[in-house]
């Protein structure tokens, strides 16, 4: 007799193969991926390494010492889009390096190898690092382009609002050492949160200011900012070695007598 369809036995058995098959291709999958991951993470590290040994070689030429070996000039001739987290040089020669790559690994550098250390998504550690993350945002959207004004269309509240799309939409907190720089100079206000919040002055170069509110875009409230590799606290206008608050709008900003270099 001719049979239509399958017995439900069959069924079952097929079914049973297939989750067989799936459980020894999945795990195999993933891991292949992740590997592919990770080779992307080194293969970045990799670059900067390169990057890092070869302006090492130009001291004191270039540079007159390693500290003048900045992070973002190692990311920028390596051409990749992650973050240099540490450098470390003895003489000439590179001796450790720590990446975060663009696909959120941690790779570290040290004894002439290339080490995986996780998977984390990349936050900036220090200055330099929003920095260079700002100033890839600038070229990649041709930021210089837009007007540098204080309007929501501006410049500044273009990268702003860029930067917090990808950073949990609150700007980076400062360190402890960068804390302070203000309760050295009696800043009345140390309760209140501050960030790192972007901005432009008048000629359209980037800066830093530490805002009193770090998750919203627009003119900022600071009394510290991060102006040509140089920190600045704002003097009280009758105690000129106390810290205070200063409203900064966008695009206006002119380094003046108000501002005192750290």
């Amino acid at each position: 007799m001719k049979r239509n369809g399958f017995t439900l036995i069959e069924i079952i058995i097929v079914v049973f193969m297939i989750s067989v098959l799936f459980s020894v291709a999945v795990p195999s999958l993933l891991n292949y991926l992740d590997f592919g991951g990770e080779s992307h993470a080194l293969t970045e590290a990799n670059a900067c390494v390169t990057s890092a040994g070869y302006l090492g070689v130009m001291l004191p030429n270039q540079y007159s010492s390693q500290d003048d070996i900045t992070y973002y000039d190692v990311v920028e001739r390596a051409g990749v889009p992650g973050l240099v987290t540490s450098l470390k040089y003895e003489g000439k020669t590179l001796v450790s390096l720590s990446y975060q790559s663009s696909n959120g690994y941690d790779v570290l550098y040290e004894n002439q190898t290339l080490t995986i250390q996780k998977a984390t998504s990349i936050k900036p550690t220090n200055v330099t690092n929003i920095l260079a993350i700002l100033n890839r945002y600038i070229d990649s959207n041709n930021l210089n382009s837009v007007t540098n004004n204080n309007a929501s269309s501006g410049r500044t509240q273009a990268l702003q609002k860029l930067y917090l799309e990808e950073y949990g939409g609150v700007f980076p907190s400062l360190s402890d050492t960068e804390l302070s720089y203000l309760t050295e100079h009696s800043y009345s206000d140390s309760s209140t949160p501050l960030g790192w919040k972007a901005m432009f002055d008048a000629n359209g170069q980037l800066y830093l200011a530490a805002c009193t509110r770090p998750e919203q875009t627009g003119a900022a409230m600071s009394p510290l900012i991060y102006y040509n590799n140089q920190y600045y606290y704002h003097k009280h206008s009758y105690n000129s070695d106390r810290a205070t608050n200063k409203w900064i709008g966008e695009g206006s900003f002119v380094l003046n007598s108000d501002w005192v270099a750290l």
